[in-house]
C-alpha cells in the first residue's frame, strides 16, 4: 500500500489521500516457514497433492454432520467463542473452504522469506515521506507477541536489529538522533497470542487507539 501510493504520487505528480502512518500486528515480515508452526505446515504442505488430500479428507467426515454438531465440537475442542466457532464450522462444511486455505497457506510458505520491502517503505534518515506534511516510516508501529507460533524468534529480533528501533512498551526510552525515522517495533510483554482477535481483542483494540493517537499527534506536529 505505502509503495502503490507512493508510486501514484510520483506518477500523477499530486496526491490522492495523506498516508500519515501504519500499524502491524503480529506481523510475519520474513521466513514464515522457520517458525514452529511453519516448520509443521510446511513440511506437510510439500507432499504432493497435500491440499486436495485433505480437504477430500475433511469433506468425507463432516458430510453426514450437521454443522450445528460441528459448531459445538469447536467450541468444545479448540474453547473458540461463539463467532470463531460458528465461522470455523461454516470453513469446514463449506465445498472449497479447506482447500483454499491450505493453498494460501501453502503460498505463504513459498512467497514470506527475505526481507522484499525496498527502502520506500523502511525509508531512511533524509525520506521526504509520502506527502509534504509527514516522514511515514517514523509513523511505523510493529507489534509482536513474545510467544508467536508463527513468527521465528531469531527472525524476529533479526529484523528489529536491521530495520527498527525496539521502544518499551512502558515508554520510558528517548529516540536518539539516528533512531527517530526508524520504525517502532514492540514485543508484547505478556501472553497475546497471535490469534488475539479470538479472545484479546479489546487488549490490543487499547493498545491501537494509543498507537493511532501518537500518529495524528506526530503528523500534526510536523
Amino acid at each position: 500500500m505505502i509503495r502503490r501510493h507512493r508510486e501514484n504520487i510520483e506518477s500523477s505528480g499530486g496526491e490522492d489521500f495523506d498516508l500519515i502512518g501504519g500499524i502491524l500486528l503480529f506481523p510475519t515480515i520474513t521466513h514464515i516457514a522457520r517458525s514452529p508452526s511453519g516448520i509443521v505446515a510446511s513440511a506437510l504442505l510439500r507432499i504432493p497433492r497435500s491440499a486436495h488430500i485433505a480437504s477430500a479428507i475433511v469433506k468425507a467426515l463432516v458430510y453426514f454432520i450437521p454443522s450445528y454438531i460441528i459448531y459445538h465440537l469447536v467450541r468444545l475442542i479448540m474453547r473458540f467463542p461463539e463467532h470463531a466457532a460458528r465461522t470455523t464450522a461454516a470453513l469446514i462444511k463449506s465445498p472449497i473452504g479447506v482447500k483454499e486455505v491450505l493453498f494460501l497457506a501453502k503460498d505463504e510458505m513459498d512467497m514470506i522469506t527475505d526481507d522484499k520491502w525496498g527502502e520506500e517503505i523502511w525509508g531512511a534518515a533524509t525520506d521526504p515521506g509520502t506527502n509534504s506534511k509527514d516522514t511515514i516510516n517514523s509513523n511505523l508501529v510493529f507489534f509482536w507477541g513474545q510467544h508467536d507460533a508463527w513468527v521465528a524468534r531469531k527472525t524476529r529480533d533479526d529484523l528489529i536489529k536491521a530495520r527498527g528501533y525496539r521502544a518499551s512498551l512502558k515508554k520510558t526510552t528517548s529516540l536518539s538522533s539516528e533512531d527517530e525515522w526508524k520504525p517502532t517495533m514492540l514485543i508484547d510483554e505478556g501472553r497475546i497470542p497471535h490469534g488475539f482477535c479470538l479472545k484479546h481483542s479489546e487488549i490490543v483494540a487499547e493498545k491501537v487507539r494509543g498507537w493511532v493517537e501518537d500518529i495524528i499527534y506526530n503528523h500534526h506536529e510536523i
